[in-house]
């Protein structure tokens, strides 16, 4: 709806099972277009089958099935992702939500039977991403921080449950943070800086685990990595610079389980220690 050159947000509902891109699924006798708020109706079931589509919402509320048939992307504005009862499954495809808003609030909320996607991009600058519900989600690729400026943005796991990123929580930007927040159980492949990404950090309060089988790469950057949960560390520190800053702190009554080694990087030795010092780190 276009009204003085603004785009209006509607909410377009599945009719019935059926494509994505195609008119006869939705009630508006349309596909979604930008802006639209989706809603995937209780008991339908909608397939993405347009390869690398970059469709773009307001937000995706998935009360039936949402599956993937094909390689696709789906963009979300200001809004967010909620899986109420409902299925979402990349099935075996490339299946990945790119949140693009600057200054956004956006979330991601699961009480669903199934929530599988590839990968979820954090494009926005300045941007807040709330993760909630009581059910799992499971990225089979990454968590990526991907913008071309400092951004400033903050992902907080406040999810009573599980999250499991098989590949990698990627930053690629300045001033990002993670929060893993009480009852949370956060599982990494691994961690990587990368492109201009100084000054980020992961923060896990009491209550909040994050578990780590793979590096955690910090590739020439500074980092700090405040822990006052349970951090679970199977595989290695790497850097690759003598004057990196990595900062990792284990407060009073938290954990920091390492079972992986430091490269030979004095300021990772130097980092592993002052957390020894400061709590339980073993």
């Amino acid at each position: 709806m276009f009204a003085n050159g603004f785009i209006y947000s509607q909410t377009i509902t599945s009719q019935t099972d059926g494509d994505w891109h195609q008119s006869a699924t939705w009630d508006l006798g349309r596909t979604p277009q930008n802006g639209d708020s989706v809603v995937i109706r209780s008991g339908d079931i909608v397939d993405i089958y347009l390869a690398s589509n970059n469709d773009t919402v307001s937000s995706l509320n998935v009360l039936g099935t949402l599956q993937w048939a094909e390689n696709a992307n789906i963009n979300i504005s200001t809004g967010g992702l909620t899986v109420d009862g409902g299925t979402l499954s990349r099935n075996t495809n490339s299946a990945t939500i790119i949140f693009i808003e600057d200054n956004a609030s956006n979330y991601i909320h699961n009480d669903g039977e199934l929530f599988t996607l590839s990968s979820v991009y954090l494009n926005g600058k300045n941007s807040k991403l709330d993760i909630t519900g009581d059910s799992l989600i499971t990225l089979n690729n990454n968590f990526f921080f991907i913008a071309n400026e400092s951004i400033k943005d903050t992902v907080s796991f406040s999810l009573s449950g599980t999250i499991n990123i098989n590949g990698q929580i990627r930053f690629n930007d300045d001033s990002c943070q993670f929060i893993v927040k009480p009852n949370c159980a956060l599982s990494v492949g691994s961690i990587l800086v990368g492109g201009s990404g100084d000054y980020n950090s992961i923060f896990i309060e009491s209550g909040g685990s994050i578990s780590v089988t793979g590096s955690i790469d910090f590739n020439f950057h500074d980092f700090t990595i405040s822990n006052y949960g349970t951090f679970t560390q199977t595989g290695n520190f790497v850097t690759n610079q003598a004057d990196d800053v990595i900062l990792c702190y284990n407060f009073e009554n938290a954990n920091w389980n390492f079972a992986g080694s430091s490269s030979s990087d004095e300021d990772i030795e130097h980092a592993v220690a002052e957390a020894a010092k400061l709590g339980s780190i073993r």
